[in-house]
């Protein structure tokens, strides 16, 4: 299976659409959940639309999102080759999204996590630009903050882009602050202007917040999670002798990368937060299948990953 796939490669442009078709239409057919208006991300409007509507477009935006991953992940050269299976797992990723906290805007948080990745992972290839890419990272993380106060944690990926090639420097490090508290400044004057009131974000630790109240979805996304770590971990070891430096260094970052949003969904819960893990979630297991010698396990891997989805979604 995994050996047909890889040998393929060109035709998933192709299949991405029609599996994500094929998918939505089971759904539809099926049923889906209403969105629930706890979630920190309800937002009044969506109450006057259909369900279905909302699926449709989240749908669109996911086919749209993994086209765009698909061309900058191979841009930045993160999985050492060229290869089109982003595009496929971000479209199956899409299903693993709970129908309750699917908001199709929430696609948003897709492109900012894939503007810090392309940020981030040029860093230290760059010499005359370096602050500018610096600055640019930084912001967008300042902008996640503004969605979800964890997100902050993304700025480690920016120090570590810099100690990797022994570039941190405080002018650095003052330059990257300065563009993750800027649209946190911004947010904070026009809300205290218009409303009189100062919101600043809290930090709760709330590990139990993906495992209860506890039901079947929650644990297969704790299984899930589980999973991409270990082959993050695998792949991580496997990479560190048998790959150039540059690509070592760019998949530590990406490995970073998913270990902070596993920590976001599993304290904040998955059903709000399941969208973050579907960027890194896509790249990791594009190289872990890509690179993989052992095609029983590569297989084995697949099997995992598609009974996962199956339960998911019955």
């Amino acid at each position: 299976m995994l050996k047909a796939l890889l040998k393929n490669d060109r035709l998933i442009i192709l299949i991405s659409p029609l599996i994500l078709l094929a998918g939505v239409v089971g759904k539809l057919v099926s049923g889906l959940e209403p969105l629930h208006a706890d979630s920190i991300f309800y937002l009044a409007f969506i109450q006057s639309w259909p369900t279905w509507l909302n699926y449709i477009l989240g749908a669109v935006f996911a086919l749209i999102a993994g086209f765009i991953a698909n061309q900058t992940i191979q841009n930045l050269g993160v999985l050492g080759r060229i290869s089109n299976l982003p595009n496929l797992l971000v479209v199956l990723l899409f299903f693993i999204l709970p129908d309750r906290g699917n908001f199709f805007y929430l696609w948003v948080i897709f492109f900012l996590q894939l503007a810090v990745l392309r940020w981030v992972e040029q860093i230290p290839d760059e010499q005359k630009k370096i602050q500018l890419f610096v600055f640019n990272a930084s912001l967008v993380i300042g902008i996640m903050l503004l969605l979800q106060s964890w997100s902050v944690l993304y700025f480690v990926l920016v120090f570590q882009s810099l100690a990797a090639v022994g570039m941190v420097t405080l002018r650095r490090l003052i330059i990257g602050v300065l563009g993750l508290v800027l649209p946190f400044y911004f947010y904070a004057s026009f809300q205290y202007i218009t409303s009189g009131l100062l919101k600043v974000p809290s930090f709760d630790i709330m590990l139990t917040g993906l495992l209860f109240p506890f039901d079947w979805q929650s644990l297969l996304a704790l299984v899930f999670v589980a999973f991409l770590l270990l082959m993050a971990l695998s792949s991580l070891f496997a990479t560190s002798g048998s790959s150039t430096l540059r690509v070592r260094r760019r998949w530590m970052i990406v490995v970073s990368y998913l270990f902070i949003t596993a920590f976001i969904a599993l304290n904040s819960g998955f059903i709000d937060m399941a969208i973050f893990m579907i960027l890194p979630s896509a790249i990791v297991f594009s190289r872990v299948l890509m690179t993989m010698k052992n095609q029983l396990l590569g297989n084995l891997y697949l099997i995992i990953f598609f009974i996962i989805l199956f339960l998911y979604n019955t």
